[in-house]
């Protein structure tokens, strides 16, 4: 009988069931089972989560993080997605001086700014807290969000100029994860930039309504295009500049203002900005170029210096002949994915959508250019941003109607009615 069997052997066979559910069932069999499964603080499951969902980083709450992710892979497998809309309540608490007031028209256009962390702060699941940051013109708006046993909200609205205009709009958000070097428990931390060429690192107080400008980062009066941010407890900034500039920035550093340590600049007579540029990991960068012969560049940090590690060339992706030429050196958006058990992103594997509206994966380790394509037959929007989520889908943020995508890395080549139709069977 099953419940006979050694404990080894009946762990190892609990790991081949599909579901968490499945797993609590069985515990619930007999007593010896139920010892079984529950023992070591169910360790059974943390074993399910780490073999059915590997790369997610989660609290050691490991039955009810089964059951989470288990649902949720459950509500994708039947495109089930719930969307929320946020809004500043009137009542949010204003902070800084509040006294500008615009009297010119919105020149620029929207540039989206965005940023968010969750992290567990109790001993429950349900225990975690969330920080939302953005850009809304020359504002900044934050929520913080407590859930589980002190479940409780607040909003905060800062700006501090005296005037404003299109240049004073925040162009660039970056929050300081709570592994920050010297980052206060009571206070949230962020980077933040605006047009006009101006980049701070702001610390505030949630409970005092206080802020206080930690650092400021020389850019020398030149427009800001955006700001990246690495991962870890040292992070790195990069700042791209209108003009094709990217500077980098240590955040720790105790100067003020603090200096760049580096530069790159891109030139290129095809576009007339660079669409995108990002950290793959605490130690590689990619950045399109826009040209032909490296469309897509791979700089890596060496205690040296900054040094080019990989390029990848129009000539070397599946991109249709018919493609405008402009186009197929357009890389217009890049993001890693996480294939490392410490829940950190090593770079060496990433999704980069490409001219011809495809995204396509690229591993560092492998000789070949791309390992998968990732096509939408129905929209040919532009792709504008790319978000992995768990270790085998990732969403795309499409331009023109605001079209969200869901892929499946599992799954790159998708089903398309012109191709169906060549090889029907009905006359």
């Amino acid at each position: 009988m099953l419940f006979e069997l050694p404990f080894e052997i009946i762990y190892h066979i609990a790991l081949f069931l599909p579901t968490a559910t499945s797993v609590a069932h069985l515990s619930q069999t007999c007593r010896r089972l139920h010892a079984i499964i529950t023992a070591e603080d169910s360790r059974i499951f943390r074993a399910f989560v780490s073999t059915k969902f590997p790369q997610i980083e989660t609290p050691p709450f490991w039955k009810d993080a089964a059951q989470a992710l288990a649902s949720r892979s459950r509500a994708l497998d039947r495109h089930a997605v719930i969307g929320r809309f946020v809004l500043p309540p009137r009542n949010a608490a204003k902070i800084g001086s509040h006294r500008a007031t615009r009297r010119d028209n919105p020149t620029l256009g929207y540039r989206p700014a965005i940023d968010s962390y969750e992290v567990w702060n109790g001993e429950r699941w349900a225990d975690r807290k969330e920080v939302l940051a953005w850009g809304a013109a020359d504002e900044l708006i934050i929520r913080i969000k407590q859930s589980g046993t002190n479940a409780r909200e607040k909003w905060f609205v800062f700006s501090d100029l005296e005037q404003t205009s299109s240049y004073d709009d925040i162009c660039g958000v970056c929050l300081l994860k709570s592994c920050y070097y010297s980052k206060d428990t009571s206070t949230e931390h962020l980077v933040f930039g605006r047009v006009r060429g101006e980049i701070s690192l702001l610390a505030i107080s949630p409970d005092k309504e206080v802020h206080e400008y930690k650092r400021q980062f020389e850019t020398h009066g030149l427009e800001l295009e955006r700001i990246g941010l690495s991962d870890g407890p040292h992070p790195i900034l990069a700042a791209h500049f209108a003009n094709g500039t990217i500077s980098f920035y240590h955040t720790t550093s105790e100067n003020n203002p603090v200096q760049a340590f580096t530069h790159i600049r891109i030139t290129s007579d095809r576009v007339t900005r660079n669409k995108c540029s990002r950290f793959l990991s605490p130690d590689k960068y990619a950045l399109a170029t826009g040209r032909f012969e490296d469309s897509l560049s791979i700089a890596a940090f060496r205690p040296e210096g900054l040094s080019l590690f990989r390029q990848f060339d129009v000539g070397s992706m599946d991109i249709d002949e018919h493609t405008g030429i402009n186009k197929r050196a357009n890389v217009t958006a890049v993001s890693p994915l996480n294939t490392s058990t410490s829940g950190m992103s090593t770079g060496n594997v990433f999704l980069a959508a490409w001219g011809d509206r495809a995204i396509r994966l690229h591993d560092l380790r492998s000789h070949n250019p791309f390992e998968a394509t990732f096509r939408d037959s129905t929209n040919q929007n532009p792709v504008y941003n790319i978000l992995p989520f768990g270790h085998d889908r990732f969403v795309v943020g499409a331009g023109g109607d605001a079209v969200v995508k869901i892929f499946d890395l599992r799954m790159p080549n998708t089903y398309n009615y012109l191709d169906a139709k060549g090889h029907s069977f009905i006359s």
